[in-house]
């Protein structure tokens, strides 16, 4: 058995340009006739503007400080800025820089050659927000700036964004997937019925890691990625054909995924994929606020994977981030 802990953070969107005491409807870009006492040192709480480099300071000081005990870290993305502001539209240079800063802030806070840190792609992180396309540019620059993390980014990374990392070698290892592809909101990439789109690619790819895989005995392989197969309130977040591939790949594959880590809707949530047919052929997500939740700890002895999203860095709610103890 494995046990042990590990950090997942996610969509720390930093913004260099956030000014304290900014009108919270500039973004936090400009001052109002009147200094806002909405937006402070560490952001503006539950408003649109993004995270001051003060709060992403005092996240990393915090890791360093407090979370020393960890094996690994997988962050799910979204690291720089909305691009919302029309008065201060984000060039690629800053979503360049924004990778960069945030890479360092990982290296400082940890030892990453001996702390595995593992981060994905989301939907804010390339050069147009949502669109994110086959050998998309982005991928080559993470690449550059991932590459001391001595990552296993093959042609599957440079090509489609996604990749397998083992973190405890042999009994470990991590399936990251680019869920930009699946993303009802890119518009850019068909979905995974169109048998040469980027999706449907991706999701052939998937299931021959997870078949290959579920070959090893004792070997667990942990998902993650940016956006979640559903919201917070159980709607769709996947284009259509991609969903019900995907749902049943999660339950096909239960006993081989040992964990499923998401971000993107700043909410901690814990989600469910349970078998809807006694055969157990066909499977359907449990959202945690469904109507169904209150009946949730009856169902979760089904539970043929369970998928947990993590809350923000992003002061959309409270800043917030995840700590693990696994035993798998």
């Amino acid at each position: 058995k494995l046990n042990g802990k590990f950090l997942h953070i996610t969509d720390i969107h930093i913004d260099p340009n956030y000014l304290e005491g900014a009108d919270p409807d500039s973004f936090c870009h400009k001052h109002g006739k009147k200094r806002s006492s909405e937006s402070g040192k560490y952001g503006a709480l539950g408003t649109d503007c993004d995270s001051p480099e003060a709060l992403v300071d005092a996240t990393f000081n915090f890791l360093k400080e407090s979370i020393t005990d960890i094996d690994f870290i997988i962050y799910t993305g979204d690291t720089a800025r909305h691009d919302r502001d029309d008065d201060m539209p984000r060039s690629q240079s800053e979503v360049v820089n924004a990778h960069s800063t945030v890479m360092k802030y990982f290296q400082t806070a940890y030892d990453t050659d001996n702390v595995p840190y593992v981060p994905t792609i989301g939907n804010n992180d390339a050069y147009d927000h949502n669109d994110v396309t086959k050998n998309d540019k982005i991928f080559k620059k993470l690449e550059t700036i991932w590459k001391p993390l001595g990552l296993n980014l093959t042609s599957a990374f440079s090509t489609g964004g996604y990749y397998v990392q083992d973190v405890i070698k042999g009994k470990l290892t991590i399936v990251n997937l680019n869920t930009m592809y699946f993303y009802n909101k890119n518009d850019d990439v068909d979905d995974c019925s169109s048998s040469s789109s980027a999706a449907a690619i991706e999701m052939k790819w998937l299931a021959y890691i997870l078949q290959r895989y579920s070959k090893k005995k004792g070997h667990q392989l942990y998902l993650m990625g940016h956006v979640p197969p559903i919201d917070d309130d159980g709607s769709k977040l996947y284009k259509s054909n991609c969903y019900s591939q995907y749902m049943n790949l999660l339950g096909k594959y239960g006993s081989t995924i040992s964990g499923h880590f998401t971000g993107h809707t700043n909410n901690d949530n814990l989600n469910a994929i349970l078998p809807s047919s006694s055969k157990g052929k066909s499977y359907s997500f449990l959202a945690a606020d469904d109507s169904k939740a209150k009946h949730m700890k009856k169902q979760l002895g089904k539970t043929s994977v369970g998928l947990f999203n993590a809350p923000s860095v992003i002061p959309k709610n409270n800043p917030a981030l995840r700590v693990y103890t696994y035993n798998t």
